[in-house]
This record gives C-alpha cells, sequence and structure tokens, in this order.
C-alpha cells in the first residue's frame, strides 16, 4: 500500500512538472464584429477580433487553469496590446506595455477533469482603434497562457492571427 501511493504522489509531481506536453489549446473561428466601443477622436466604432479557444487536458489528473490570451502588434509604433479576459488588463500590463501575468487567478478559471477539453467561444479582444501608415492596425499575433494558482505557467502557445481581409463578420 505504502509504495503504491508513493508511486501515486510521485506521478502527480511530474505531471505538474511536464504539463505543457499534457495540455494543449487551440484558438479557431475568428471573425470581426462592430465593438461597442467609439472613438470619437477619429469618428470610428471599434472592431473585436472574436475567437473560439479549446483547451485540453490529455493527461489523467484533473487540473484547475487560469487562461489568458494575449494579443500584439509590434509593428506600429506605439505597439498595440490587448489582453482576454478584459477583467485581467489591470493586473497584465506593466507602464510600458509589456504582458506580464502578476496574478494568474485573475485569469478565466477553468477546471478539467483527466481525458476533458472544453471549448470556450465567442472571446474577444478589441482590436486597435486606428490607422498606422495608411493601413488598419490589427493585431498580428495572438499568445495563449495556462497557468495554475502557484503561479506556475503550464502553457504558453503562440499563434499568428488572421490577416486583413481574411475576417468575416458576426
Amino acid at each position: 500500500m505504502f509504495l503504491v501511493l508513493c508511486l501515486s504522489v510521485a506521478a502527480e509531481s511530474n505531471w505538474v512538472s511536464g504539463a505543457s506536453s499534457l495540455i494543449s489549446a487551440k484558438l479557431e473561428s475568428f471573425r470581426e464584429r462592430r465593438s461597442p466601443i467609439y472613438c470619437s477622436c477619429n469618428n470610428i466604432r471599434g472592431m473585436d477580433l472574436v475567437f473560439d479557444l479549446t483547451i485540453e487536458n490529455r493527461g489523467t489528473v484533473p487540473v484547475t487553469l487560469f487562461a489568458f490570451v494575449w494579443a500584439t502588434n509590434d509593428d506600429v509604433d506605439p505597439p498595440e496590446r490587448g489582453l482576454w479576459p478584459l477583467d485581467a488588463v489591470e493586473e497584465s500590463l506593466t507602464e510600458r506595455g509589456e504582458l506580464r501575468v502578476g496574478d494568474p487567478t485573475v485569469g478565466h478559471e477553468l477546471t478539467l477533469s483527466g481525458g476533458e477539453s472544453h471549448r470556450l467561444e465567442s472571446l474577444s479582444i478589441l482590436q486597435p482603434i486606428g490607422w498606422y501608415e495608411g493601413e488598419r492596425v490589427l493585431f498580428k499575433q495572438l499568445k495563449v497562457e495556462l497557468w495554475n494558482a502557484d503561479g506556475q505557467r503550464l502553457l504558453e502557445e503562440v499563434f499568428s492571427a488572421p490577416a486583413a481581409g481574411q475576417l468575416p463578420s458576426e
């Protein structure tokens, strides 16, 4: 009995350290929709980048995760940043606009059993409002980060954002 308990604890510990191979994330179904945000300075109504996020626990141990999706465009000056969930912005941006997770528990909390996946639908990040060098500013890169409550990053995966003209409207 004692031997089995030790193996079980070792497997749990091993799972946490190798969690990135047992947790996966996928962004899909990108689209745009008119945002309720309106910028009176240039008479432009904002557009939300809308997407679905699927998270899968391929391990056997249940896990509680805190999810963030970062959106960036470093090709413009100043660089543009966006974040889902929006509630986490205050905790997650430094004064210079750098992205960081100060408190992972402000992310979207999700508990997955072993072998379970969950799809979060119609998540959105406000696209930048404006133009740069004659082109509409859009995010170029999206990054999914999954954390545990102890502040350990379990997954960091980078995706290319769809290019202008590739986003259907909602």
